[in-house]
């Protein structure tokens, strides 16, 4: 072979296996920095539904919407964060990157917590008949389709986050053992229903 050939050829196999090695380190140091995003975010997920879960945010949406429909108008209050779900946000920036449903299940959890959070903060802020506010003390209707229609999208977003949740533990068994979730009452009794109507009992 000539020797110009063959340089040019070693050159080329050198340059390939060099740019191979580092797409290689590229490859595993992306798929390191989505298992972190991941399992941060399933752990902040799974504390955030802790939380609406102990503080009972469930049971006083259901609450306020059965005043609703006896005729009272109420207004439901809770405290939230100027910032939350910033390990999330993390995940969601790196959306592509994640691995088994993650990239459909992190962005769809955000949605639903920014949609939850932006509901909570203006019943919070506006009285009760105040041209901005969602209620009106004389439209009990009205106030049971607001508290009904956040009363599903917190169980829509539960159940989102418990779905992240699962999903990491499934693809992270030992890194993310220690992340766990639980029904609350009001969401077992939900599930209940469900699988005594799916059954054909109720």
């Amino acid at each position: 072979m000539d020797s110009g050939l063959a340089a040019l050829l070693g050159a080329v196999i050198g340059g390939a296996a060099s740019l191979l090695g580092v797409f290689g380190v590229e490859w595993a140091k992306a798929r390191r920095e989505a298992r972190n995003y991941a399992i941060a975010a399933a752990g902040e997920l799974a504390a955030a539904s802790e939380m609406v879960r102990r503080r009972q945010w469930l049971e006083d949406v259901s609450s306020s919407a059965t005043d609703a429909e006896n005729g009272v108008v109420s207004r439901v209050s809770v405290h939230l964060p100027n910032e939350f779900l910033t390990a999330t946000r993390g995940a969601l920036t790196n959306a592509g990157n994640l691995p088994g449903a993650l990239p459909s299940l992190v962005p769809r959890a955000v949605m639903l917590v920014d949609g939850i959070a932006a509901d909570f903060k203006r019943l919070a802020e506006f009285d009760i008949g105040h041209p901005d506010s969602f209620l009106r003390a004389d439209d009990p209707a009205g106030a049971k389709a607001v508290y009904s229609e956040l009363f599903g999208v917190l169980l829509d977003g539960l159940a989102t986050a418990d779905a992240v949740v699962a999903e990491v533990k499934r693809l992270y068994p030992r890194e993310a053992a220690a992340i766990t979730t639980g029904l609350s009452s009001i969401e077992d009794m939900i599930a209940h229903g469900a699988r005594l109507a799916a059954e054909g009992k109720i």
